[in-house]
C-alpha cells in the first residue's frame, strides 16, 4: 500500500515518443531528493548536470530516479514545476495493473536457496524467510527498477545504461533488465567515498565475480579511488576508467573561524548503523562534559528513528541540527566526528579537524584512512578526551596546513572536471 500510495502522490509524466528517444539515448539510472528538481532545472544528486553536457555532444538521454523523499502534496508541485522533462519515477513508468503485478511476484514467488554456510552453519532458511519480509523494501524497490527498465528497453533503443555504482540491490536490477532487453553498454559510476573494508557492497569475491551482475566499465572520479576500487572492491584494472567527479565537494571558507567554540559536530550516515555510532557516542557522553554535541543526520536517515534503536536517551548536551545548514554546523564546531560518511573531507576542506571513530574493528571504515595531519583516529573514550584536548590547542597555522594537504588528497579521490576526463561520460 505505501508504494501504491507514493505513486498517487508522484504527479503523471507521459513517457516521450520514440522519435524524441534516438538510438544514441543513455538511460541513466539513479536515486534523487525533492531539492533536484528546481523550477529551471533538474539537478541530479550523483550525476549534476550531466544531461546538459549530453545536450550539449547531441546526446539524448533519459533519467529513471526513485524520489528518496516520501512524497506529499508540496512534492508534487515541486516536481511538476520543474523544467526538465526527461525525469521518470519507475513507479510512474508501470501502470497500476503493473504495479500490482510487480508486488505480487515479489510478495508470492517461492524463493529457495539450497545452501548458504557460514562458519558451519546453514542460512538458507534464514536467507529464504528475509527475502519476503515486508519490513525492508530492497526486493520491491530492485523489482519494480527491473520492470521499469524492461519496459523501457522494449519501447527504446539505448546505447548505453549509465547507473550509480553503490552496491545497491537496485543497480544489479537495472544491469540485469538492460542486459536481457538492450544490447548497449553498462556503466557503472562509482561516484561515492565509501571504498573501504567495512562497506561490504563495494567488495567483489572471486565466487561473486562468476555470478554477480556487473557493468561492462567502471568509472571512477579519481586516481585514488581507482585503486581503491582495484584493491579493496576486488575489481579488474582494466574494467576500471578514470575520470572526474560530477558534483561539487562542499567547503566553506570561515571569515570567522570558532577557535574558542565548544561545540562538537557529529556527522551521521544514512545508514541504520548509525545506531551502534548514536548509541556509543551517548554510552560515553562523559567524553563530552563541558562541550556541546551537535547532531546532523543523514537526509536518509532521521535521528527519530535511529534513537528508536538506541540503548540509552539523548542527554541534554546533544543536539539535533535541524534548521541549521552544513555551512552554519561547520562555523559553529571546533572539530567534526564521523565513522563512515565523507563529511570529514568537507570539514577538513573548510580547515576543520576531524576525529574518526574506529569502532568497527577490525573492518575499517574511514575513506580518508591515508590522510595523516588533520585528523585524528580514535578506538575508546580515553582516546576520544585526548583528540579533543589536543585539537583544542592547535595553531592556526597547523589548520592551515591539514586544510592544505585536504585539497590535495580531494583531488585525489574526487578530480576536478577537464574536457578530456568527461569524455567517458558522454561516450566519446
Amino acid at each position: 500500500m505505501t508504494t501504491l500510495r507514493d505513486r498517487s502522490f508522484l504527479p503523471k509524466s507521459p513517457l516521450p515518443t520514440k522519435d524524441k528517444v534516438g538510438p544514441d539515448c543513455v538511460l541513466i539510472a539513479s536515486l534523487s531528493y525533492s531539492w533536484s528538481f528546481k523550477k529551471d532545472e533538474y539537478l541530479d544528486p550523483f550525476f549534476g548536470d550531466l544531461h546538459r553536457l549530453l545536450k550539449q555532444n547531441n546526446n539524448h538521454f533519459l533519467y529513471l530516479s526513485e524520489l528518496l523523499d516520501s512524497p506529499d502534496s508540496a512534492v508534487t508541485k515541486t516536481v511538476s514545476d520543474c523544467g526538465e522533462k526527461m525525469v521518470f519515477f519507475p513507479v510512474r513508468v508501470l501502470t497500476v495493473m503493473e504495479l500490482i503485478k510487480t508486488l505480487c511476484q515479489t510478495y508470492f514467488t517461492n524463493l529457495g536457496f539450497s545452501e548458504h554456510h557460514f562458519m558451519g552453519c546453514d542460512f538458507a532458511r534464514l536467507l529464504r524467510w528475509n527475502a519476503r519480509r515486508f519490513m525492508y523494501r530492497f526486493n520491491i524497490h530492485a523489482r519494480i527498477y527491473f520492470d521499469a527498465v524492461s519496459k523501457l528497453c522494449k519501447k527504446y533503443n539505448f546505447s548505453r545504461l549509465l547507473y550509480i555504482h553503490e552496491g545497491n540491490v537496485f543497480e544489479r536490477a537495472c544491469i540485469q533488465a538492460f542486459q536481457k532487453y538492450s544490447q548497449g553498454r553498462i556503466d557503472g559510476y562509482c561516484h561515492s567515498a565509501a571504498i573501504y573494508e567495512l562497506n561490504m557492497r563495494s567488495r567483489l569475491t572471486a565466487c561473486e565475480r562468476r555470478n554477480r551482475p556487473e557493468p561492462d566499465r567502471y568509472i571512477c572520479p579519481g586516481p585514488y579511488s581507482k585503486e581503491l576500487l582495484s584493491t579493496i572492491g576486488g575489481r579488474p584494472l582494466s574494467k576500471i576508467h578514470l575520470a572526474c567527479t560530477l558534483k561539487e565537494i562542499p567547503s566553506f571558507h570561515l571569515d570567522h573561524p570558532m577557535a574558542q567554540s565548544k561545540t562538537i559536530l557529529v556527522c551521521l550516515e544514512g545508514l541504520l548503523t548509525s545506531t551502534y555510532l548514536l548509541d556509543w557516542l551517548i554510552e560515553h557522553k562523559d567524553c563530552f562534559e563541558g562541550y556541546e554535541v551537535l547532531l546532523r543526520e543523514h537526509p536518509n536517515m532521521p535521528v527519530e528513528r535511529l534513537l528508536k534503536g538506541c540503548i540509552h536517551e539523548l542527554p541534554a548536551s546533544f543536539q539535533i541540527a535541524k534548521d541549521l545548514s552544513f555551512r552554519e554546523c561547520i562555523q559553529k564546531s571546533f572539530c567534526v566526528v564521523y565513522r563512515l560518511t565523507s563529511t570529514g573531507m568537507q570539514a577538513l576542506l573548510s580547515g576543520v579537524p576531524v576525529i574518526y571513530l574506529e569502532i568497527d574493528t577490525p573492518l575499517r571504515g574511514d575513506p580518508m584512512e591515508d590522510l595523516k595531519i588533520g585528523r585524528w583516529t580514535v578506538r575508546d573514550p580515553d582516546g576520544l578526551k585526548a583528540a579533543l584536548e589536543e585539537i583544542r590547542r592547535l595553531d592556526p597555522a597547523y589548520k592551515a596546513k591539514a586544510q592544505e594537504q585536504a585539497k590535495n588528497f580531494a583531488e585525489e579521490f574526487f578530480s576536478s572536471p577537464t574536457d578530456e576526463k568527461l569524455k567517458e561520460f558522454i561516450g566519446v
